[in-house]
């Protein structure tokens, strides 16, 4: 019960010293200043330095909004069934959270990325991961790259056959 009190007594000694710190906000440094103010980027590359969407997708290739890309509404659309951990259109990726199959003793996870809004083969990436229930914990199991593959051709052919009839109306 001492230890209560004196537990109590210390914290509110410590808490009425808590109204006597001062705040003090930092200045912002003019060139960042300036850079916010007119909606530039926040770090100077230089001339002779690639932004990083110029490492990832090389030189000349800075398309990275896939918001409208058919390939990425078709692949958003086929894993509408599955719950998604995470959806960036911006970046042309789909991350599925765990989903539950064969009565949850199997469970199965879907990233897709879009590399370019092209209706190629090479335009989309599909990795799936299987998981198994041992009784107490999931355990990874091998993954069947032909089951990527499926999904994969199936998003490819859906978005083929949306683009022909957006051509054709």
């Amino acid at each position: 019960m001492k230890n209560r009190i004196l537990a109590v007594l210390l914290g509110l000694v410590v808490l009425s010293h808590c109204g006597q710190i001062e705040v003090v906000q930092n200045p912002v440094d003019p060139v960042m200043e300036n850079r916010i103010a007119n909606d530039l980027p926040l770090v100077g590359l230089g001339e002779d330095k690639m932004s990083l969407s110029e490492l990832i997708l090389g030189e000349g290739n800075n398309d990275l909004t896939f918001a409208s890309s058919i390939v990425f509404e078709t692949a958003l659309d086929k894993l509408s069934f599955m719950p998604l951990a995470s959806v960036d259109s911006n970046a042309g990726v789909i991350i599925t959270d765990w989903y539950g199959i064969n009565d949850n003793q199997d469970r199965i996870k879907i990233n897709i990325r879009v590399i370019n809004q092209t209706l190629e083969d090479n335009s989309i990436n599909v990795t799936m991961f299987q998981q198994k229930f041992d009784g107490s914990k999931w355990v990874d199991t091998k993954t069947d790259g032909i089951q990527s593959e499926k999904i994969k051709n199936s998003i490819l052919e859906d978005a083929r056959k949306l683009q022909a009839t957006i051509d054709l109306s």
